[in-house]
């Protein structure tokens, strides 16, 4: 089962990092498009006849994608945000107030440190239900600037759920087979 957990985190970690450089290559090609083709050709050398070709033939070829640079990419970075947070609570790196927790007696200590994840635990069950009964209502419509169901960026609420269930899970495991 480690092992298994070790490839998910691996895939986990290889899935955000490619949704990180589409993410960025948008934002990219969204800067290039706005300030070189909109602005230096469409403006500028508008008088010169090949700069006003190559700016005819950007904004009818690209003039859609260049739409969509500004709305996918904060799709991109939900999903970037809950994998990562699987990913941090898998190697239990979230923030923690433990402060009145470490001056309990060590009896006290190891089960008021489960009660949080515990909590979570039912949070991201919640959260799960709550967000394929989501997608069912709203998932079919599609975005604003292109012809992509809501739902497919949707589908990152009941994942990273159904991670973090197992990712909190785990540590709680952890927690107590050292409280044993």
């Amino acid at each position: 089962m480690i092992e298994s957990m070790k490839k998910l985190d691996k895939t986990i970690l290889v899935l955000s990092s490619i949704i990180l450089l589409c993410a960025t290559a948008m934002l990219i090609f969204s800067v290039f498009y706005r300030y070189v083709i909109i602005d230096f050709l469409g403006i500028y050398l508008e008088d010169f006849t090949l700069a006003n070709s190559l700016y005819e033939f950007f904004t009818q070829n690209l003039d859609t994608l260049s739409a969509t640079t500004d709305e996918i990419p904060g799709y991109f970075l939900v999903w970037i945000s809950f994998l990562g947070a699987y990913l941090a609570e898998r190697e239990n790196l979230h923030i923690k107030f433990d402060l009145l927790v470490e001056s309990l007696p060590s009896s006290f200590k190891n089960i008021f440190k489960m009660i949080p994840n515990l909590l979570s635990v039912v949070f991201f069950f919640i959260l799960f239900y709550f967000s394929i009964k989501m997608i069912l209502i709203d998932g079919s419509t599609f975005i604003e600037t292109i012809d992509i169901q809501q739902g497919i960026f949707m589908m990152i609420f009941p994942i990273s759920s159904f991670l973090l269930v197992i990712g909190l899970s785990i540590n709680l495991y952890k927690e107590f087979k050292c409280t044993s």
